[in-house]
């Protein structure tokens, strides 16, 4: 008896090594024809003291998405159609409440809001590699050209091209790159097993401009899905544009940190859940324009937030 009890306890022991060893190959396995539906919603609490003012917003934008596998090629690579099917925006601070929900007609729409009006039906293209990092992006053009229309403004080249300039730098091929690579391009170089760890450094130069040194572990694998803890250091990052604002230049100095996770169908390697949280704090910097040339003015802004991403039924 004691003899078979060493036995079973050897055989336990092996399984739950051999389990616990066990690696996996984390890589997009997609399919030409596979249609995803996603929910991305993203909620922040954006503090600013302007002049001893203190300037507090509340904002909720929520865009839904069609990614549609258009082809994959012999290195994996996949070519993906994103479209955008409904979005709601809410935004509550010193300007007051404004709302926009894309399947509402609205005989005035915000101002801040008619560029959002275009986007429902729109799409772009990304090519993405098998470790979810985009090689391409193209189809922008056109929709930053149709929010120029939609924002009726005066027949001034200048002041349209300014424009255009700064939608480029949020909405255009190089900042829907970033915006891809952030969320896509977190699969590890090689094989991973349960408690194993990788990084990655990531530089955004739009928006919110900062740099993102993140680190992923696998935390579990259960009924085919992945779960992966992430923590991300935020630091300044400097090396970037100013985005222009009339005669003014603006420029943000941010760090902090965020932390989720993501969960990740181990078949496909398509992103089913994730949950974000976001705390960063610094400074905003403006120069020129009201406070005269080579004059600047900066004041401290903190942001707190939680990005989503869902799944939806096609």
């Amino acid at each position: 008896m004691k003899n078979l009890l060493r036995f079973l306890g050897l055989i336990i022991l092996i399984f739950i090594c051999t389990c616990a060893g066990k690696k996996i190959n984390l890589r997009l396995n997609l399919k030409q024809g596979m249609t995803y539906k996603y929910r991305f919603t993203t909620e922040q609490k954006i503090s600013q003291t302007v002049q001893n003012q203190k300037l507090d917003m509340d904002q909720i934008i929520i865009m839904e998405y069609t990614y549609e596998v258009k082809e994959v090629d012999d290195a994996g690579n996949a070519v993906v159609e994103i479209t955008y099917d409904r979005i709601d925006y809410m935004q509550d601070g010193p300007m007051g409440k404004i709302e926009y929900k894309s399947w509402e007609d609205q005989d005035e729409k915000p101002l801040i809001t008619k560029g959002f009006a275009v986007l429902i039906g729109q799409n772009y293209t990304i090519k993405m590699t098998s470790q979810g990092r985009i090689l391409e992006i193209s189809g922008t053009d056109k929709i930053i050209d149709d929010m120029l229309k939609n924002f009726d403004l005066p027949a001034d080249n200048e002041m349209i091209e300014q424009t255009r300039r700064n939608l480029k730098n949020q909405f255009g091929d190089e900042a829907m790159k970033e915006v891809m690579d952030k969320t896509f391009a977190f699969y590890p170089d090689k094989p991973v097993g349960i408690g194993d760890s990788w990084s990655a450094k990531f530089n955004l130069t739009r928006g919110f401009p900062m740099t993102l040194i993140n680190a992923w572990k696998l935390k579990s694998i259960k009924n085919g899905k992945a779960h992966i803890d992430l923590y991300t250091k935020i630091k300044p990052n400097t090396k970037t544009s100013l985005m222009q604002i009339g005669d003014m230049k603006m420029s943000y100095v941010l760090s902090g940190e965020q932390k989720g996770y993501i969960i990740v169908d181990t078949l496909t390697g398509w992103v089913i859940e994730s949950t974000t949280e976001q705390s960063f704090e610094g400074k905003v910097n403006i120069a020129g324009g009201m406070f005269g040339e080579g004059q600047e003015m900066g004041w401290p802004i903190s942001i707190t937030g939680t990005v989503t991403i869902e799944t939806l039924e096609n």
